[in-house]
């Protein structure tokens, strides 16, 4: 879901397999028309991990499932954001579109703070059950000239949103973990949001004055059941 139709494809898009190359149908984009005219606000798009929990065997509505995240990666056309915070959380989202954020979405990255520049992302997370953890870094590959522009501008912006794999180091050295060991490590990543059903993707502003576009959005990592 998302918080605006726009203009071209619909949110399905984002995570259509193969992945779509039409200019027009195959990205969501919150503008209201071909110029890119940006539909005022903020804006969001929501993943639901249903279907890959049911792939799993058991009700997507059980508490107790999740998605473990270790890497995102945003596709977006030319028009792209860097403020903007990835957030996840287990309980189902509000419906109402003017009421979304009820306190609930956990920050698991958050653009503003990232200093691209350094290559580095030192800020420390705030207000949120990850507080003293810190954000990942985000990395950045452009590719393709967009057809909507005169100027040279690239076609996709790509950024690779990555975590190291806590649960490895928990390894108990002889190939596997404990029962124990097991439970901790999920309780520590549902605390570090890491632990989700719905992914957001929250953008606060566009990086160019055109309302923001993306074509895909690939999340990586393995069910938790149980």
């Amino acid at each position: 879901t998302s918080s605006a139709r726009g203009n071209l494809g619909p949110p399905s898009v984002l995570n259509q397999d193969p992945p779509g190359i039409d200019w027009i149908k195959d990205r969501w984009q919150a503008a209201s028309d071909m110029h890119g005219t940006a539909i005022a606000g903020t804006h969001w798009v929501v993943l639901d991990f249903a279907d890959v929990l049911d792939g799993e065997g058991a009700s997507a509505s059980s508490s107790s499932l999740g998605v473990y995240i270790t890497k995102i990666v945003l596709d977006w056309e030319t028009a792209y954001a860097k403020n903007y915070r990835v957030e996840g959380r287990l309980t189902p989202p509000p419906t109402n579109v003017d009421n979304d954020d009820d306190g609930e979405w956990c920050v698991l990255y958050d653009g503003a703070l990232d200093n691209n520049d350094d290559g580095n992302n030192n800020a420390i997370r705030k207000g949120h059950a990850n507080a003293n953890s810190i954000y990942p870094h985000r990395s950045v590959r452009e590719y393709g000239q967009s057809p909507g522009v005169k100027q040279k501008l690239p076609l996709h912006i790509v950024h690779t949103i990555e975590w190291s794999d806590e649960r490895a180091m928990a390894n108990d050295g002889g190939g596997g973990t404990t029962a124990r060991e097991n439970n901790n490590n999920k309780s520590k990543d549902a605390e570090n949001c890491r632990i989700l059903r719905y992914l957001r993707v929250f953008v606060r502003k566009p990086a160019r004055g055109w309302g923001v576009s993306l074509w895909e959005v690939d999340v990586f990592g393995s069910a938790v059941v149980g």
